[in-house]
């Protein structure tokens, strides 16, 4: 089976979710004998500079100026549209959404759906009705879509009244962190630890207040991983909240920092308030790391039972089960002897396995 997947998320992202993902599931569906092709054009992706050069076509060529990526977009349209006509492949997964096909006439697409949170809380992304619209004609368009958790699935059958048969979930895989040599520790005294971007939806604001109501600033400092330092406002909001100067910090880095901190942490607290998949929690588990959780949209489905649930609108709830965390070192102990557990669900070996098999149906 010839699979082709395009250029578009490897022309925008160095790093991130979607890229991983491609650059994950192309060499595995090699691996169960098929034949994929990443036609990435002038990319500046990281991960793919780790894919066998017979699964990509393409050149990396990072550090252009932003005034040439533009140019860089058109060049790689053109190009994956003619590429891809001329190997003739089987079906096409386009790598994300646009209006316009470079599928060659008469081949099945596929597209991926990772969450619905643009549509959910448009209020956080002013201007972008525009890139909503082209979601909903790439949907349209597409013969079957890949969903990465039942919940986005629903949230997408219901926002956008797609037919249900043209919908099928995959999870998502995982695979820990490969520790290459260790680093330097950041904190000495015992700390939480949040990851990612804080702004609207992501809820840190209301995890700032329940650390406050919970007592646990006494013993324990919270460590913000990922996202930009903190601005002026949320500085603010952390001395309002009664933090002592430096027990809020932010710091961002490698993937082997990110695993350190997982290793060294309390607990990992993940309070946002919708996720399409949401991959911190499993990062977490494979570090034994226990984990603090909302109960929302993908969470539960992807957790399972290895974590501590709270309602990520209730700041009350929030702070009991920060405390019951602080407090109670068994259940600790019992949180991560579940983690152990959960990640053994989620493989890209198993990823790769059922989106092929939704291919072949797709074909058939």
């Amino acid at each position: 089976m010839r699979i082709a997947f395009d250029h578009q998320i490897f022309t925008q992202q160095r790093f991130g979710g979607i890229s991983r993902y491609f650059a994950e599931l192309a060499p595995r569906l090699k691996r169960l004998g098929e034949c994929p092709r990443i036609f990435a054009g002038l990319h500046q992706n990281e991960y793919l500079r780790a894919v066998d050069t017979e699964v990509t076509r393409g050149r990396f060529t990072p550090g252009l100026p932003r005034r040439l990526h533009r140019l860089r977009v058109m060049a790689n349209e053109a190009y994956a549209k003619r590429a891809i006509t001329r190997w003739k492949p089987d079906l096409v997964h386009e790598t994300y959404f646009r209006s316009r096909s470079c599928a060659p006439v008469g081949t099945p697409v596929v597209f991926t759906v990772y969450d619905m949170i643009h549509e959910l809380f448009p209020e956080e992304f002013p201007g972008q009705n525009s890139e909503t619209l082209v979601k909903r004609q790439a949907i349209e368009l597409a013969d079957h879509v890949i969903c990465i958790s039942e919940h986005t699935r629903n949230d997408l059958i219901r926002l956008f009244q797609v037919d249900a048969a043209k919908v099928s979930v995959v999870h998502l895989g995982f695979a820990p962190t490969r520790r290459e040599k260790p680093h330097v520790a950041i904190e000495l005294r015992p700390y939480f630890l949040f990851v990612g971007h804080r702004g609207g939806y992501k809820n840190f604001d209301r995890l700032l207040q329940a650390g406050a109501e919970s007592g646990i600033q006494r013993d324990f400092d919270l460590i913000a991983f990922g996202g930009e330092p903190f601005s002026p406002r949320e500085s603010e909001r952390i001395a309002a909240c009664g933090y002592r100067q430096d027990q809020v910090r932010h710091t961002k880095g490698s993937d082997g920092l990110l695993a350190d901190l997982y290793r060294g942490a309390h607990a990992l607290v993940y309070p946002s308030i919708y996720e399409g998949f949401g991959l911190p929690p499993l990062e977490a588990m494979a570090q034994d790391c226990p984990v603090i959780s909302s109960n929302t949209s993908s969470m539960p489905e992807v957790i399972g039972d290895a974590a501590e649930f709270f309602s990520p609108l209730d700041i009350g709830d929030m702070a009991r089960a920060l405390a019951l965390l602080a407090e109670s070192e068994s259940h600790r102990r019992d949180l991560v002897a579940k983690g152990r557990e959960r990640i053994k669900l989620f493989s890209w070996e198993t990823t790769a396995l059922k989106t092929r098999e939704i291919y072949k149906n797709l074909l058939r």
